[in-house]
């Protein structure tokens, strides 16, 4: 067992269930949802979630080095209930206005599996929507536990052969500075039923250029980038202690390999006003756009006065006007 497991290691999320009012059937959805049956989600504790977000279904089917398979996950009490639950249209365990399957289905195909790696929390950054310091363990202790963590997560991969698999690296922390992420891609990317989606800062992408060969560019599906501005002193702010020049630099060796590449922006009280420009500066590097409502991680004091989507903000009728004025698509993802 990792050490510190049993240290109240669950106290976040019941945090998150308790401001979610979880666990609690809803009797109105009628959308259908197979993200439980296809999704894997392990987090920095080692923990394992069947959704894309453990905000959006905080309940851990157990410790990654528990299972050596999938059929092992899905068998694990919790998970029994939650599947039943999304079966059902009940939703006991979700927080549904936070992943909005009240919006829509979330139909995907059971022949694939999405596994998102999160369990090295270690950045160069520290975004006061994630953090409040820099986290950058590199102790040998450290390193050898979420690396046999990663060998449980490799060997659940090579098991999985007659499953299409995409592996999103860096869900938490930094692909690119964490020794940990590194060591699963170079495991990883000779498999031939294996993708790949980065998740970086794109701080220093361009610094791994032996990593980056043709092989591994061959497997990856898409960049997504993390940015949360349009402008120098904006970006700077939030993505302290990036730089943007050296932001830019990086996308522009990113581009050259003529990948997708989603340009990420958490949408909280000091950016909402650069969504409109943000649009314009991802078309100048024909990026895609992924404008996220910012969500409590425990990191902000006062939370609710960064949120500008709530109807009791402050900015709410100026952030309505603004989402308004976006491409129905884009307005769309914060509806």
């Amino acid at each position: 067992m990792p050490s510190g497991y049993l240290d109240d290691i669950n106290q976040d999320l019941k945090y998150l269930r308790k401001s979610h009012n979880l666990p609690s059937e809803k009797n109105h959805i009628t959308n259908q949802c197979q993200i439980p049956l296809t999704t894997l989600n392990i987090d920095h504790k080692g923990r394992v979630f069947l959704c894309r977000c453990d905000g959006w279904l905080p309940y851990s089917a157990g410790h990654i080095t528990e299972f050596f398979s999938l059929a092992d996950i899905h068998n694990a009490d919790t998970s029994k209930l939650i599947i039943k639950s999304v079966n059902d249209q009940k939703f006991t365990y979700c927080a549904t206005t936070t992943c909005r399957i009240d919006k829509s289905s979330k139909l995907m195909d059971l022949s694939t599996l999405e596994i998102y790696i999160g369990i090295d929390i270690s950045c160069n950054y520290s975004c006061p929507s994630c953090r409040e310091r820099i986290i950058f363990d590199q102790s040998l202790e450290y390193l050898d536990e979420k690396k046999q963590w990663a060998d449980s997560i490799i060997d659940i991969i090579k098991n999985e052969t007659d499953k299409s698999i995409t592996v999103i690296i860096g869900s938490n922390g930094e692909t690119f500075v964490s020794k940990v992420y590194l060591y699963i891609i170079k495991e990883l990317k000779n498999l031939d039923n294996v993708k790949f989606v980065i998740n970086t800062n794109a701080s220093s992408v361009i610094d791994h250029k032996d990593l980056l060969d043709d092989v591994f560019f061959k497997k990856v599906k898409q960049f997504s980038v993390s940015i949360d501005a349009a402008t120098k002193d904006t970006y700077e702010h939030l993505r302290r202690p990036g730089k943007w020049e050296n932001l830019l630099k990086n996308l522009n060796y990113i581009n050259s390999f003529d990948l997708p590449v989603t340009a990420n922006f958490v949408i909280q009280k000091y950016n909402f006003r650069e969504m409109l420009p943000f649009v314009d500066f991802c078309k100048q590097y024909g990026m895609l756009i992924n404008f996220t409502l910012m969500t409590d991680w425990g990191t902000y004091h006062n939370v609710n006065e960064q949120l500008v989507h709530l109807p009791e903000s402050p900015h709410y009728d100026e952030f309505r006007q603004i989402v308004a004025a976006l491409p129905q698509s884009l307005a769309n993802q914060v509806a």
